[in-house]
């Protein structure tokens, strides 16, 4: 019904960018990923001023298995040379002196930008650093865009000096705020995705501006001069071509993950009753990609007994579910070996579907991050791939400062065969299976003291650089 009334819109008004932008959308809940993002260029096309389409389009690029960290890093750039056409950027306010007059270091002022301060997937990597950070070292000033508030929101503010309800300013209100509240380093933790004011940054309200977290590539904003990342998830050489800011690598990775309070006890292997293997991927169904499936289905003909549990918000709909079981029978698969499930919302406790899989498959070349860290807590080993884009080597990332570097393919046939060798030897998968969360709690993935002050380091180390 969406579809029709957009498509009627754009028949009767070919120029109306909002039904465009609208119909993109609905293809994307469609599973139809292909179809969305000409829409959202069309209405980028009409209105070059329509941030919102920007914003979809480019994030959608992250996708699609034929863009490169090249094309991906030119149009994002594409888009900020729009959003600052003709608009003087203002200088950004001076670093204050970094130390008091007793000639000690004084606190950093430390603004961090997000509508995501809830139950989201962020919030798993924002709260080690948040409850890590050193007071004396940092004060935390948290501007947040949240548009539907909760407990998880409460334990932010609780852990944050400042406090600054953004939601529903305009971008110089929020500049303004930011500048009179005398930050010193602004850390951006949503890049082009929901609700995120990033047009905020090109407005240069903080003399050090940093992106970390929350999008997996460049934003394409010069005035933000900085990302967090480590020497995995971006290589040197190319990843700092196709970046417009300086990538600055993070000993240990560029993650800490807080499991939740409530998350399940690791359950037995599911193989040694069931009698076959359970693979599962529960990242966005938008991440399941052509390729994907046709590698999928290649580990799931390889072992005939075996099974693939998919969840997502998108199988609720009808279309959908028959779409990828479509898509899986054309690769040989029957759908009868799939089982596809809605979307487990957080009073159900998600983490316990963890305790029906043996071996959870990561996406390409848009890899998942919460839901590799969630499998892992949960003792299920991992297999991902390592592409040549950041959003395609989280996955490594992850494993390789976990110290499972086996689990990472380096193509799709390596893929294939590394899962197929990890299901082939049930007593050591069951091993796995009850040591792999005490090896992530050992692990940097897991350290949060030392994760928030190596980032207090870095913090130090960019405001002295800047202050010459």
């Amino acid at each position: 019904d969406a579809a029709s009334a957009c498509e009627r819109a754009i028949a009767a008004a070919p120029d109306f960018a909002m039904a465009w932008y609208n119909l993109g959308h609905v293809r994307n809940d469609e599973w139809r990923a292909d179809e969305a993002r000409p829409r959202f260029l069309r209405a980028v096309e009409l209105d070059s001023s329509y941030q919102p389409a920007w914003h979809a389009m480019l994030f959608n690029s992250l996708y699609d298995a034929a863009e490169t960290e090249r094309t991906i890093f030119e149009a994002h750039a594409r888009w900020s040379r729009t959003l600052t056409r003709g608009v003087p950027v203002p200088a950004p306010p001076p670093v204050a002196t970094s130390r008091h007059p007793s000639g000690t270091p004084r606190r950093i002022r430390v603004g961090y930008v997000s509508p995501d301060f809830r139950t989201h997937s962020c919030a798993a990597f924002l709260q080690p650093l948040f409850a890590g950070h050193d007071r004396a070292v940092v004060e935390v000033f948290a501007y947040s865009a949240v548009e539907r508030t909760d407990d998880v929101t409460d334990w932010f503010r609780s852990h944050s000096q400042h406090w600054r309800n953004i939601r529903g300013l305009r971008h110089q209100a929020i500049a303004e705020l930011i500048r009179s509240d005398g930050i010193d380093i602004l850390v951006d933790l949503a890049g082009h995705t929901l609700n995120q004011p990033l047009e905020v940054f090109a407005l240069q309200p903080a003399p050090v501006q940093v992106a970390w977290l929350g999008y997996p590539a460049t934003t394409g904003l010069p005035q933000i001069g900085y990302r967090l990342t480590d020497d995995v998830a971006d290589p040197p050489g190319a990843a700092d071509r196709y970046h417009t800011e300086q990538l600055v690598r993070l000993a240990g990775g560029f993650h800490c993950y807080r499991a939740p309070d409530d998350a399940p006890d690791v359950s037995s292997l599911p193989a040694s009753n069931n009698g076959f293997i359970t693979f599962a991927s529960f990242n966005n169904i938008a991440k399941v990609t052509p390729v994907v499936i046709a590698t999928w289905a290649g580990i799931l003909l390889a072992l005939p007994d075996s099974r693939l549990l998919l969840k997502g918000k998108l199988l609720v709909h009808a279309g959908v579910r028959a779409r990828i079981c479509r898509a899986f029978e054309q690769a040989g698969v029957s759908a009868t070996r799939l089982e596809l499930r809605n979307w487990i919302s957080r009073s159900d406790n998600p983490l316990a579907a963890y305790g029906e899989v043996d071996i959870a498959l990561d996406t390409f070349p848009y890899n998942g991050t919460t839901t590799t860290f969630e499998a892992l807590w949960m003792g299920v080993p991992v297999i991902t791939l390592r592409g040549t884009r950041h959003a395609a080597r989280v996955g490594a990332s992850i494993l390789s400062h976990l110290g499972r570097p086996g689990w990472i393919a380096e193509d799709p046939r390596h893929y294939v065969a590394a899962a197929v060798e990890l299901a082939s030897d049930l007593p050591a998968l069951a091993t796995q299976r009850h040591t792999l969360r005490g090896t992530l709690t050992r692990s940097s993935l897991a350290d949060a003291p030392g994760f928030a002050q190596r980032i207090e380091v870095v913090y130090r180390n960019l405001l002295q650089r800047t202050d010459g």
